[in-house]
């Protein structure tokens, strides 16, 4: 009975490693955060794990990597909701799938909008001290898994719940779009990055299944005899014509 339940709980880790994952990272962080930090030390830590335009030149990996794990002084909330939405997600497409619709999501929000805040301070309608502004938390993965669901959920009770939740969120999230903030242009970015790659990816799945489906219809695979059981022994027929030469696959070589 041991053996049975700690077999069930490895294959369930492993179908849900991704939001284990992030919710392991994340919540390690904000206890640590909440708990061990300085009011100082925390506002460095966001400071240098900020998708800004200074950490995007000097530290990009670090910050990219970083920046999803933390929620600022009151994480919970947007972790929880945000751990939920992936849970769901993994188990509609599976751990890569959603790792890349998510992880594309954080990768392009965090890198459009800083370029379109970029081009703002050159023209002059920005100031610059948006160069080193703080931007952490895990929005932008939270809005491509909800917005993936809306596109790739399997049932209607989740396609409307995930649509309902981001219609409650949306005024936070989409704002400020018209005066081109990050949140709000990396919200958007990562809202199309979750629909076209939950489009993208289970047709690419479909394909590749009814590709392989074609494969063993057009080349099914032979029955083989049991070992021990020769078949019936039958005499060579004569040919009145010239012998014909096959190759090793039964076909005549042309």
């Amino acid at each position: 009975m041991k053996r049975q339940t700690n077999s069930w709980a490895e294959a369930f880790l492993r179908t849900y490693t991704m939001p284990f994952a992030f919710l392991g990272i994340s919540t390690a962080l904000s206890i640590s955060y909440t708990l061990l930090l300085s009011p100082r030390s925390r506002a460095s830590l966001d400071l240098w794990a900020s998708t800004n335009l200074a950490n995007l030149h000097s530290h990009p990996l670090e910050a990219m990597l970083a920046s999803p794990f933390l929620g600022g002084p009151a994480p919970w909330g947007d972790l929880a909701l945000t751990t939920v939405a992936l849970f769901l997600l993994t188990a509609r497409l599976d751990n890569l799938p959603a790792t890349v619709i998510v992880g594309s999501a954080q990768t392009l929000g965090s890198l459009i909008s800083q370029y379109v805040t970029e081009l703002r301070i050159a023209s002059g309608s920005a100031p610059d001290s948006l160069r080193t502004a703080t931007d952490i938390g895990p929005s932008y993965v939270l809005v491509a898994a909800l917005s993936a669901l809306v596109v790739a959920g399997r049932k209607p009770v989740l396609r409307i719940g995930s649509l309902g939740t981001l219609a409650a969120l949306s005024p936070g999230l989409f704002a400020d779009l018209g005066q081109l903030t990050v949140p709000a242009i990396g919200h958007t970015v990562a809202l199309v990055v979750g629909v076209l790659l939950a489009i993208a990816i289970p047709n690419a799945g479909r394909r590749r299944a009814r590709g392989n489906d074609q494969t063993v219809a057009a080349h099914p695979p032979t029955a083989r005899r049991p070992a021990g059981r020769p078949g019936p022994v039958t005499a060579p027929r004569a040919r009145s014509g010239p012998e014909s030469v096959r190759s090793p696959r039964g076909g005549p070589r042309c």
